[in-house]
Parts: structure tokens; C-alpha cells; sequence
């Protein structure tokens, strides 16, 4: 044993003696024996056990699993399971129809919107600067021009300034705008049509512009689809005279992207799309039991085509190349506690491509964060309590080959909610994660607790 591992082990054994001396008085703080443990579910193919070990400021190394146990304080996070997969598109319509109504009740009541884009949009935009995490060809090899700051190595993340040290591709305004570099001196060459225009990749001769539109509809009544996630590919070789590749619109909203190589990985949410009557309100403030009748009655009528979220492809000339599901109903999975009536799909394609998607799997939750590294996807979603106790997150792992098939590999659970992408690490098999827990104590002149708590997951 190191000696960096002995003192951890330590550190950890005083936490928790403080912690069961601590135990019978619940105003003394969150009490970590309470909060700390977190739950690790994956397919029975992908491995026989998992080791999880949790940490509070200090991570221990594998093996101190004391915080696993199932019984006890800890049991407030009950062992989730892996993602449920779907066998048909029979049993995914089913899904929304028995969990779509009372949920959509329950909104309705609450007084919250239930015809809103859930979706959090693109990924934060950032400023291209200089970066101590530069890929793998910057790094070996010298440059006189600035990249985008990313989390890990050779994981290139969109940004709104994209440059090869020849072209800059600018964001500004909604737009794109193509700028040479002619003896130090720049010039516009082009402003792309694009317009909503979030972000951009550039690889190569090419640039994939991430924008977005608004879906039309004359239907009144409920619905929840509005928004269409738009993804153009350019050929930039000319940049006075750039070439339309391929138009890929898909419902919902880009979560983030990454791309590794010339690997593209798109992590897109959308909401379901119901027509339905909109809700009635009584005095009291909630729903009549008219509208509540009709929304079920709407419901139940629904096809699957209804829920699953749609892309429509296009070639250079406006044709079309192919449209229908994002994700097939047998790549589709939900956790085994309802978390929501949105899809994440993860889809991967090749920059050399004309966006065709190998091939693109999806979860039937909400997704807020995403991390990736070269090979793998995570995707975070947070399920916010009703009873005032702490939320507590859910995080699902997605492995993209370099053939670009992406398949589901297993679910985690940790407590409390995720800052952002940042609070997500793996490193050599484990993933490390920050969370943050708050929850308001005290019976008598209540107080909001927060603690930091770090959990790793094997």
C-alpha cells in the first residue's frame, strides 16, 4: 500500500467515525452516511460486478466500499437498474402511454408549461484561445494560432471561432462568416445563409455549422415540439466560394457535440409532439376533470411516431436524401424510474460523410450535461424530489466505436446535482464526479445545507 494510499484510507476512516458519533443529531449537518452513496448499474453482457467507491473530500482507492451497503441511512438511494431496452415499437408507444397522462396532469396542475422545449440547447459557447489541452496534432506539432479550450485532449468541442491558421471561422451576430489570412491580413470572404447559428466544427476543408429553426405548425392545442436542430455541412477549400455538402434536421435541440478525429458524436434532446386540447383551469387552480379527460383521451390515441423525434436529410441540392425515426425503436431504452417524456439520442457520423448517421441510440429521460471522451458519453439527468428532500442525479454511459456504431454500456447514480460538464472526469475506467447536495433542515426556522460531495464510479 502507498503511502498516499494509506493516508486516504485514514482520512476516511476519521469521516466516518465523525460521522456515526454525528448520527443522532440531525441538526449538526447533512449527515454523509445519509448523502454519500452512490449506486452503479450495468448490463448483465457488459460485465458479472462493478466495484464504487465514494468519498467525501477524500476519493478512496478501489476497494473502500464501505459506502455500497444498500440497508441503512444510505437506502434513501436504492440500487437503480441498468437502462430498460425496448424489443418493439409496440412497447415504447405503450411506455408513453401509461406514463404520459397523470405526469402531464401533474404539470398542468402545478401551474408549470407542459407545451415548452425542454431541451438546454447547444453547448456553451467559448472562446478560442490558447489551450494547455491542445489535440494530439497541435501538440505535436508547433503552431502559431489559437484552438479551442477543450476538457480532454483530442476531444474538440464546438465553439463560435474556429481557425486552421489559414481560414477563421467566425460566429458572430447568428451567422458565419469565412475570414482569410492573406499575408497577415484578414478579409471577409463569405457569410454563410445559415442563420440561428449557435456554433461550428472545422476539420479539414470542412465546417459543420450548428443552427437551429422553429418547427411549423398550424395545429392548436397541446404540444410540445417547436424546435428543430439544424446541422449544415460545408466545404470551405475556396472560402470565397464555400459548397453545401449536406442538411441534416433533427427534432429537438443540440445537447452538445464532440469530435474526436473526424468523428462527430451529437447529443440532441427533443420533446414529444401531442396534439391535444389545452388545459381548462378550475377556480382552484388546477385542471377541470374535463381537460383532464380529454388530455388522457388524446393520449391514448397517439401513434409511436408521435413521441420518437424525426430527422429529415438533404444533399447539396435541396433533395431529399432520407427522413423517419432519429432512433429506432430497439435502440431505445428508459430507466427504471420515470424520468421524463423527452428523448436524448446520441448520434455519430463522419466529417468525410454527407451526415449520414451510423447509427444512433436514445433514452427516454431529460438530459442537462453531457462529458465525452475519446471513446466514451455521458450523459446526466437530474431527478428533482417533490418532498423536499435532496435531488439526486443519474448518469448514462455511451460508447462510440470507430466505426461510429454507438452502443448504451451502463447507468450510475450519485447524489445531489452537477455544475456542468466540468464536475464529470474519467480516468483509467473510473468516472469521478463533483456534486453539489443542498436541502433545507430544521423544524423550527428551517436552513438550506449544501455540502460538496466527490464519488467515483467504476
Amino acid at each position: 500500500m502507498s503511502d498516499f494510499d494509506s493516508r486516504a484510507r485514514k482520512a476516511a476512516d476519521a469521516v466516518r467515525q465523525q460521522i456515526a458519533e454525528n448520527a443522532s443529531d440531525s441538526e449538526k449537518g447533512i449527515r454523509r452516511a445519509q448523502r454519500s452513496p452512490a449506486r452503479v448499474a450495468i448490463p448483465s453482457a457488459v460485465a458479472a460486478a462493478v466495484a464504487l467507491i465514494v468519498g467525501v473530500v477524500v476519493v478512496l482507492p478501489h476497494g473502500g466500499g464501505e459506502g455500497t451497503s444498500s440497508a441503512g441511512p444510505g437506502a434513501a438511494y436504492a440500487v437503480p437498474g441498468a437502462l430498460q431496452p425496448f424489443d418493439t415499437c409496440d412497447t415504447v408507444l405503450q411506455y408513453f402511454k401509461d406514463q404520459a397522462p397523470e405526469y402531464l396532469i401533474e404539470r398542468a396542475g402545478g401551474g408549470d408549461r407542459v407545451a415548452t422545449d425542454t431541451g438546454s440547447g447547444a453547448a456553451e459557447q467559448r472562446t478560442a484561445k490558447d489551450s494547455s489541452n491542445a489535440t494530439p496534432e497541435s501538440a505535436s506539432t508547433p503552431q502559431d494560432y489559437s484552438t479551442t479550450n477543450v476538457q480532454e485532449a483530442g476531444v474538440d468541442e464546438p465553439d463560435i471561432v474556429k481557425t486552421d491558421g489559414k481560414r477563421i471561422v467566425a460566429v458572430a451576430q447568428a451567422r458565419v462568416h469565412l475570414v482569410g489570412l492573406d499575408g497577415g491580413k484578414m478579409t471577409l470572404r463569405k457569410t454563410l445563409p445559415d442563420t440561428m447559428v449557435r456554433n461550428v466544427f472545422l476539420s479539414g476543408d470542412r465546417v459543420l455549422v450548428f443552427s437551429g429553426q422553429t418547427a411549423q405548425t398550424s395545429e392548436p392545442g397541446l404540444r410540445w415540439a417547436g424546435q428543430q436542430a439544424v446541422l449544415t455541412m460545408y466545404d470551405i477549400s475556396d472560402p470565397s466560394d464555400p459548397q453545401l455538402i449536406a442538411k441534416l434536421t433533427i427534432d429537438g435541440n443540440v445537447l452538445d457535440a464532440r469530435l474526436v478525429g473526424t468523428q462527430v458524436r451529437v447529443v440532441t434532446i427533443s420533446s414529444p409532439d401531442v396534439n391535444a386540447p389545452a388545459p381548462v383551469y378550475a377556480p382552484d387552480g388546477g385542471i377541470t376533470e374535463k381537460s383532464k379527460e380529454e388530455l388522457r383521451a388524446a393520449v391514448a390515441s397517439t401513434h409511436v411516431d408521435d413521441w420518437i423525434p424525426t430527422y429529415a436529410l438533404q444533399d447539396s441540392a435541396g433533395g431529399e436524401v432520407s427522413k423517419g425515426r432519429l432512433v429506432e425503436c430497439a435502440n431505445l431504452a428508459h430507466p427504471e424510474t420515470f424520468s421524463g417524456l423527452d428523448t436524448v439520442a446520441v448520434s455519430a457520423f463522419d466529417m468525410g460523410s454527407a451526415l449520414q448517421s451510423r447509427q444512433t441510440v436514445g433514452l427516454i429521460a431529460g438530459g442537462q450535461q453531457i462529458y465525452a471522451t475519446d471513446t466514451s458519453t455521458y450523459v446526466s439527468t437530474t431527478d428533482w424530489t417533490r418532498d423536499g428532500s435532496a435531488a439526486k442525479t443519474s448518469l448514462h454511459k455511451f460508447v462510440t466505436a470507430s466505426s461510429g456504431a454507438s452502443t448504451y454500456q451502463g447507468s450510475g447514480e450519485i447524489p445531489g446535482t452537477l455544475l456542468n460538464q466540468y464536475a464529470m472526469s474519467e480516468y483509467d475506467g473510473v468516472l469521478r464526479v463533483a456534486s453539489t447536495v443542498s436541502e433545507r433542515r430544521g423544524w423550527t426556522n428551517p436552513r438550506q445545507l449544501t455540502e460538496g460531495v466527490v464519488t467515483t464510479l467504476q
